[in-house]
């Protein structure tokens, strides 16, 4: 949204490319911050403005301000409406509100591309999707998953089931909900774990094999970061798995 020579400074996990959608972009920003940075450390740099997320350390959020730094409080969407109004607040916040328009029109773009193709599908082929990070299958209703998942032509099966944010969703919902497909990612960035072998171990789930998603074989793997994803890249994750979960629309309607 700004020029790069704008940026002062950016974390040190934007530039990581097994989970950041900008690390292309962050190499070329000279001074990385660690996540856990203290406010001393961010005066010495001289910003005109920090902008931080409202989950932040409130302690560490005022610290901030007590130094005397100008303060952006960004709060966290969880539908694609409000990742649109972060959007516009955030280029009116860095005096860059036309180039905010600029990104809003490439976001509508794809996410409109996707409407139009997944309006043409029948509601018998309409699928039922289940996702999974390394702790179990994830995507309350309240979280923006979910209405990735919506925008995206898509059943939330967690949603579906029922499941509440901070819990486990077992075997037998899963069975219940019978998921056309499933999705993991390519990597985790925020559990340890291996992502390939976890993968396996569900698929080759004894208690999972009459599901239609693993009968049929239909699975799909997504960036990490698509899956909550909270800037204006979550058109792509949009993109991105409904075109991997309904292949045979997309094939007929390219762009």
């Amino acid at each position: 949204m700004v020029p790069l020579e704008r940026i002062a400074a950016i974390s040190e996990p934007a530039a990581d490319p097994k989970i950041s959608l900008i690390a292309d972009k962050a190499a070329q920003i000279p001074l990385k911050l660690p996540q856990k940075v203290s406010a001393e450390q961010i005066l010495a740099i001289k910003p005109d403005l920090v902008i931080v997320q409202e989950n932040s350390n409130t302690a560490f959020i005022q610290a901030l301000k007590d130094v005397g730094l100008k303060v952006y409080i960004t709060k966290i969407p969880t539908t694609l409406d409000m990742v649109r109004k972060r959007i516009i607040k955030l280029s009116e916040a860095v005096n860059e509100k036309k180039q905010g328009n600029i990104v809003i029109k490439e976001l509508d773009k794809k996410t409109t591309f996707v409407k139009e193709v997944t309006d043409t599908i029948p509601v018998s082929d309409k699928k039922i999707l289940m996702g999974y990070s390394l702790l179990g299958v994830f995507g309350s209703a309240e979280g923006l998953f979910n209405d990735i998942c919506i925008n995206a032509g898509i059943t939330n099966g967690a949603a579906l089931a029922g499941l509440v944010r901070g819990e486990h969703l077992s075997k037998e919902k899963i069975l219940e909900v019978d998921p056309d497909v499933l999705m993991f990612s390519d990597y985790s960035s925020t559990q340890e774990g291996d992502t390939v072998l976890f993968r396996k171990e569900v698929l080759s789930d004894p208690a999972l094999q009459s599901i239609k998603a693993i009968k049929n074989n239909n699975i799909i793997i997504i960036k990490d970061r698509y899956r909550y994803a909270a800037s204006q890249y979550i058109g792509d994750g949009i993109l991105d798995i409904a075109q991997k979960t309904y292949p045979e629309y997309f094939k007929k309607n390219k762009k």
